[in-house]
Formats: structure tokens, sequence, C-alpha cells
């Protein structure tokens, strides 16, 4: 119901509410959180069509929300919830997120982060900033995707090497190019 909602009359997130009210946690439960997750991370059709596709920050906030019940939800032993969606959901979700400079959620989000993917989100808004079309990272951007993916259980040392090489690049130009003015 959710899946296929374009989002005019009643939004997912007004269907999420109503069919989660009498929903016992379970399997069907957990297909409703991650089905209403992934509507917020890419927008109801009507939305889309409204040039909203971009994540905001009721729509952030409502994420977070979602996150935090799968986290609950999950048992220890099991496999994440997160699991389920797709690495171009969470890319989305990451760069949106980056946008609102809300890169501190990020880590407390539970997402399964590796250090290819945050290299790819990274080099993507690099070729971005350098077209103009997106703001350059802070250095607290940096730091912050360091400590998601370091609170990531999992993650290999040696990725997680490459990618502190590669998110310090950038701030050890910006303080060498400051340094020879």
């Amino acid at each position: 119901m959710i899946k296929y909602n374009p989002g005019r009359v009643s939004s997912s997130w007004e269907l999420y509410n109503n069919l989660s009210k009498g929903l016992s946690e379970g399997s069907d439960a957990k297909q409703l959180h991650l089905t209403v997750l992934d509507k917020l991370i890419y927008g109801d059709s009507i939305e889309v069509r409204d040039g909203r596709e971009k994540i905001d920050l009721d729509r952030a906030v409502r994420i977070f929300q979602v996150c935090r019940t799968l986290q609950e939800n999950t048992k220890f032993g099991e496999h994440s919830a997160f699991d389920e969606l797709s690495e171009e959901s969470i890319k989305k979700l990451v760069d949106d997120f980056l946008d609102l400079e809300l890169t501190k959620v990020i880590g407390v989000l539970g997402l399964p982060l590796n250090g290819k993917l945050i290299v790819d989100v990274l080099s993507e808004r690099e070729e971005a900033a350098a077209m103009s079309e997106k703001m350059p990272l802070k250095n607290s951007d940096y730091l912050h995707l360091l400590n998601a993916l370091a609170s990531n259980a999992g993650e290999e040392a040696h990725t997680f090497d490459d990618l502190l090489v590669s998110c310090l690049s950038p701030v050890a130009n910006r303080i060498d190019y400051q340094d020879n003015e």
C-alpha cells in the first residue's frame, strides 16, 4: 500500500502512522518500516513531480524516527534491519544529509556503511563542488563520516586507513594552501 502510494490524498508517512499503530513487531512490521524508509529517502511520486525529491528537514526527522524504530526492534545477533536497503538508497541518504548539514546524525542511524560507499559519496561531491553544483564539505563533515564508519562494526582496518587518507587529503590541501599564502 505504501510502496505504490503516490502521495496525493495521504502521504506515505500518514499511511505508515495509521498502519503501524496496531502492528506488532515482526517481519511485517520490519517490511513496513523499510518501505516507508525508502519512500522517505526518495519521496512520494507527487513530491518528485514537484521537484522535492531531496530530503528536507521534516523528512530527515522522520527517517531518524524510522531508523531508531528499526534498531530498537532488531534483536541481538540478528542481521541488521538495514541490510535490505540498496546501496543507492544509502548513498542518497548520506548525500542529502550532507546537504542538510546533518553529517553528525549519519553515525547514529545504524546504516551499513562501508569505506567504498563513503569514498564514492565523497568523490561525487568533490566533482559536484568543482562544478559549483554543491558546497564543499567542511572539515567536521569528514570527521563525522570517519566516526560513522569507525562505529560500524565489521569495517576492515585497511579500508578505514584508506578512507582516513581520502578524507584528510582535502583538509591537508586546504591547510597547505593557507600556509603558503
